[in-house]
C-alpha cells in the first residue's frame, strides 16, 4: 500500500481559479453588458484569476519530478488552452472592430474558434481533476488512470466542440434540422394565428383511406386547430368514393391534402406511407399556411417604386452597398401579392395606378421628380396607399416634396443609444443598433403593441421623424406609432459618444399618416406609413428580429383595403428572437451555466461520497 501524503499531489485551486474566472467574464458580458464600470471589473477580475492559474501550472510543471511531468505538462496544455480561448474573445472586440470585409471574415472566424478552443481545452481538464480527486493525496499518479481520464475528456471536449462549431456555421447561415417526427404534428404559431382570424369559411379535405398512420398524424395536427375556429372545416374522404370532390379539387389520388376557400382552392401533396412522407409532415406546417394565405386572400398588386437609386429587390449593384430587400419582396409575394415596378417610364410621373395596389418606396437616394412627387400628393386624395422607408445615410430632403405636405419631416442624422441597444457587431457601432418597443394604440402596430415586451423592432443608422405644420394638407392627420427609447441621442458628430449639446429624446421612428377624402367613403381614406430607417425590413435585420417581420406585416394589414389575414409566411429558415439582455440575463445564465454546474456538484459529490464509502 502506497504511504499517504498530507499534500496534496498538485493544487487545486487554479482550476477553480479557472472556473470562477469564466463565470465572472461571463456574467460581466451577458448580465451587465450595459453596465460598462461592472463589465470591465468582472472582466479584469476573471483575466487575473485565469492567468494566476496559467503562472501557478507552470510553475508546477517547472517544479515537477520525472514521474509527474506528464501530468503537470497535460494540466499546463489544458489551463493555456482555456486562456488562449479567452484571448481570442477578446480579440474580438479590441483588435478586429473594422467594418471592411477582411476584419468581418476574422471576426467570424474568432467567433466560431474561441468556444471551440474553450470546450476541448476544459473538458479534459475537469476530467483529470475529477479522476484525481479520490487519491490526490497519493505520493505519486496512478499514470494509467490520468491518460485514460484526459483521453476521455478530450475526446468529449473534441466532439461538444465540433456541435459547438456546427451549430455556431448553422446559426450564421441561419439553418434549422428538425430531428424529430413529432414536430410535423403541431401547427405553430403563425399558422394558429392565421387559422384565428379566419372570418369566411375554409374547407380542408384529407383523402385518405379510413386505416392510414399519415392519416392519423394529419388529424392530430387540425384538431386543435379546427377548435379554434368553426370556419375551418376539416373533413376526410377515401378518393375512390369522392369523385365529384376529387374533380372539384384537382385530386387524382390518395395522400393529398385539399383547402377550398371562397372561389379559391389549393392541394398539398404529403403521401400515403409513413416512410415516404416523413419528408413532406416536416414541411407541411410551412405549406399548410402558404395554402391557407393563398384561399383566403385575394390577389392585389404591390407596386416598388425604381428609378431612384432605392434599395434593391434583386442583386444590388457591386457599388452598393446596402442589405437589399429581396426577402421583403419574396414576402409579399408569399401574401398573394403580384410584384411591379413603378417609375416615370411605368407612368408614375403622370398619374397614380389605377387598381388597388400598395406603392412601397424603399430608401432612395435621389430626388423624386417634381411630377412624380406630384402625383403621389395628389393620389392621397383619392385613397393612395403607400409605405415609405427612409436611410439615415441620405440626403434628409430627399422627399420632402411628398412628406411635408403630409406633415412630416425627416432628420437624417443618426440616433444612438449607449444604454439600450443590440450587440450585433461587438464594435461601438453597436450603439447604432437600436431597440425599441414604444409604439403607440394606432391601428398600424395593433400586434407590436400587444406583445411589446416579445416583439421589440431592431433598428440600425436609423434617423428621425417629426410632425410639421407648415405646408401640410387639409384633413391629414400623422400619428407617430413608434419612438425611440429612453437615452436616446442625436449623434452629431459620429462619434457614436453622447457629448455635450447633444439632444436626447424619445425620437420618432415610424409614422402612420391618413388624410380623408371628401367623399366621405372610407375607401377613399389615404394612408401612408413611414419608416426612418430602411434597414428595419431589409435582409439583413429581417434574419435576426422576429420584431421587424411583425411590424412590416401590421404596416401592410392596416395600408390594404381588405379584412383578410396577412401573418408572416414559415419559412425552413427560422428568424431569431432578439432578447433584451437586461429582461432574460438571469434566464439565460440559469439554463446555461447555474443548472448543468448543479448537476455536475452533485454529480461529483455523490460520487466522492460512494467512493469513500
Amino acid at each position: 500500500m502506497a504511504p499517504v501524503n498530507d499534500k496534496r499531489i498538485h493544487q487545486l485551486w487554479p482550476s477553480w481559479a479557472i472556473l470562477v474566472g469564466c463565470v465572472l467574464l461571463y456574467v460581466g458580458e451577458r448580465v451587465f453588458d450595459t453596465n460598462e464600470t461592472m463589465r470591465m471589473a468582472l472582466g479584469i477580475s476573471g483575466v487575473v484569476l485565469v492567468l494566476a492559474a496559467v503562472v501557478v501550472r507552470v510553475n508546477e510543471m517547472l517544479a515537477a519530478s520525472p514521474d509527474k511531468k506528464p501530468v503537470a505538462q497535460r494540466i499546463l496544455f489544458a489551463t493555456l488552452g482555456v486562456a488562449a480561448a479567452l484571448a481570442l474573445y477578446g480579440m474580438i472586440a479590441f483588435v478586429f472592430d473594422g467594418d471592411d470585409d477582411a476584419a468581418k471574415r476574422t471576426r467570424g472566424t474568432l467567433w466560431g474558434l474561441w468556444p471551440t478552443l474553450l470546450v476541448v481545452s476544459a473538458s479534459p481538464l475537469i476530467a483529470l481533476e475529477v479522476a484525481v480527486a479520490s487519491v490526490a493525496f497519493n505520493p505519486r499518479y496512478e499514470l494509467t488512470r490520468v491518460r485514460n481520464a484526459f483521453s476521455r475528456g478530450l475526446s468529449l471536449g473534441l466532439f461538444l466542440g465540433a456541435l459547438v462549431f456546427a451549430n455556431y456555421i448553422a446559426n450564421e447561415k441561419n439553418e434549422k434540422y428538425e430531428l424529430s417526427a413529432e414536430n410535423t404534428t403541431r401547427a405553430s404559431t403563425q399558422t394558429q394565428q392565421a387559422v384565428r382570424d379566419l372570418t369566411k369559411e375554409v374547407r380542408v379535405v384529407l383523402f385518405y383511406a379510413r386505416a392510414n398512420e399519415v392519416a392519423e398524424t394529419l388529424d392530430r395536427y387540425f384538431e386543435p386547430l379546427a377548435a379554434s375556429n368553426p370556419n375551418l372545416k376539416i373533413e376526410r374522404v377515401d378518393h375512390a368514393l369522392a369523385g365529384e370532390l376529387a374533380k372539384e379539387t384537382g385530386v387524382t389520388e390518395n395522400g393529398y391534402v385539399a383547402l377550398i376557400g371562397d372561389g379559391s382552392k389549393d392541394k398539398i401533396r404529403v403521401g400515403t406511407k409513413a416512410r415516404s412522407a416523413r419528408s413532406a409532415l416536416r414541411r407541411f406546417d410551412e405549406n399548410f399556411l402558404k395554402a391557407l394565405v393563398k384561399v383566403t386572400t385575394q390577389k392585389r398588386i404591390a407596386y416598388i417604386v425604381t428609378g431612384h437609386g432605392e434599395r434593391a429587390t434583386k442583386t444590388a449593384d457591386k457599388e452598393d452597398k446596402r442589405a437589399t430587400m429581396k426577402s421583403l419582396k419574396r414576402q409579399l409575394e408569399a401574401w398573394q401579392f403580384t410584384v411591379k415596378t413603378l417609375g416615370v417610364a411605368d407612368g408614375l410621373g403622370a398619374e397614380m395606378p389605377k387598381d388597388d395596389g400598395i406603392i412601397f418606396i424603399f430608401g432612395p437616394d435621389k430626388e423624386l421628380l417634381e411630377s412624380e412627387a406630384q402625383t403621389l400628393v395628389k393620389g392621397t386624395a383619392k385613397g393612395a396607399r403607400i409605405f415609405i422607408t427612409l436611410d439615415g445615410d441620405a440626403d434628409s430632403a430627399k422627399l420632402d416634396a411628398l412628406l411635408n405636405p403630409l406633415g412630416v419631416k425627416f432628420d437624417n442624422t443618426r440616433l444612438a443609444n449607449e444604454r439600450v441597444y443590440a450587440r450585433l457587431t461587438r464594435t461601438d457601432a453597436d450603439v447604432e443598433n437600436l431597440v425599441s418597443n414604444k409604439y403607440s394604440s394606432h391601428a398600424s402596430v395593433t400586434t407590436m403593441t400587444r406583445n411589446a415586451r416579445e416583439l421589440p423592432t431592431l433598428l440600425s443608422t436609423v434617423g428621425s421623424l417629426s410632425q410639421v405644420e407648415e405646408g401640410k394638407l387639409e384633413r391629414v392627420k400623422t400619428d407617430l406609432v413608434l419612438k425611440a427609447m429612453d437615452d436616446t441621442f442625436q449623434d452629431n458628430n459620429g462619434n457614436r459618444k453622447l457629448d455635450e449639446g447633444e439632444k436626447k429624446d424619445r425620437f420618432g421612428i415610424a409614422a402612420a399618416i391618413t388624410r380623408t377624402s371628401t367623399t366621405g367613403k372610407k375607401d377613399d381614406e389615404a394612408r401612408i406609413f413611414v419608416l426612418a430607417d430602411s434597414d428595419v425590413v431589409a435582409d439583413d435585420l429581417l434574419k435576426v428580429a422576429q420584431g421587424n417581420i411583425y411590424l412590416f406585416r401590421d404596416a401592410v394589414a392596416w395600408l390594404q383595403r381588405s379584412v383578410d389575414p396577412v401573418v408572416p409566411t414559415v419559412t425552413e429558415k427560422d428568424v431569431k428572437i432578439v432578447h433584451k439582455k437586461e429582461d432574460d440575463s438571469l434566464l439565460f445564465l440559469g439554463t446555461t451555466f447555474l443548472v448543468p454546474a448543479a448537476v455536475m456538484l452533485l454529480g461529483y459529490f455523490g460520487t466522492r461520497r460512494r467512493r469513500r464509502s
